[in-house]
């Protein structure tokens, strides 16, 4: 499948999602796009694993999580911080446990900055006890924004309301 290809079945995902279309023909469209995306994720390629990381994140469905959770464990930096983004903007609850494991053996700070960015959005009380490990890090930034994932914990509307 080229490039247009999964452009124009991210379309068709869309209008199907958006009209109305029967869930048989969604979920089809989801899974081949899924299937698609993840084998692109095993490219050596930086920027085609960017792509495909972009393209999962804007499938609102479950299936796009578990690849992207794999991916968590890619060697590029840059692919980590996407992929938590993307884990946290599909706001589903199975990001969270992973997003913690990630935490206990990451160490570039800018991959674990977006994943307490990440672990406030999805605002988990699973996280409350990883954020505040993070109060004392050497880095002003995380500490900064454990305290604001933090403050966003406090704010409710836990994730286990939404999905």
């Amino acid at each position: 499948m080229n490039k247009f290809n999964g452009a124009a079945i991210l379309v068709l995902l869309t209008l199907g999602l958006t009209t109305g279309l029967s869930a048989k023909y969604d979920i089809k469209e989801i899974e081949r796009s899924v299937a698609y995306h993840s084998g692109r994720l095993k490219s050596s390629n930086t920027a085609v694993r960017l792509s495909a990381v972009r393209n999962l994140g804007k499938i609102p469905h479950k299936l796009a999580v578990y690849p992207l959770i794999k991916a968590l464990n890619d060697k590029n930096v840059m692919i980590r911080i996407r992929v938590i983004r993307a884990l946290a903007n599909l706001n589903y609850i199975q990001a969270v446990k992973p997003i913690i494991r990630r935490l206990k053996v990451e160490k570039e700070d800018y991959v674990i900055r977006e994943a307490l960015i990440a672990l406030g959005k999805l605002k988990d009380e699973r996280a409350r006890t990883v954020l505040k490990r993070y109060l004392t890090h050497n880095n002003l930034g995380i500490r900064l924004q454990a305290k604001k994932s933090l403050a966003m914990l406090d704010q409710g509307d836990s994730i286990f309301k939404r999905r």
